[in-house]
């Protein structure tokens, strides 16, 4: 959980993490402890665990 609100789906991207060497524990430590970061340019939300070195991205902005 991140601050109030809930994994609702987790992606194919998701699943695959797991076959590239990203742990669950790891997964889970980048949602609970990593830091928030908005990208500039797209304004995706990111989340970044640095002992784990473990980026997420929350939400993928589309545009035109």
């Amino acid at each position: 959980m991140v601050g109030k609100q809930a994994v609702k789906t987790v992606s194919k991207h998701d699943a695959r993490s797991v076959q590239r060497g990203i742990s669950l524990s790891a997964f889970a430590k980048a949602m609970v402890y990593g830091k928030k970061y908005i990208d500039k340019n797209t304004g995706a939300k990111i989340l970044y665990h640095s002992g784990n070195k473990v980026a997420l991205i929350l939400d993928i902005v589309v545009t035109d």
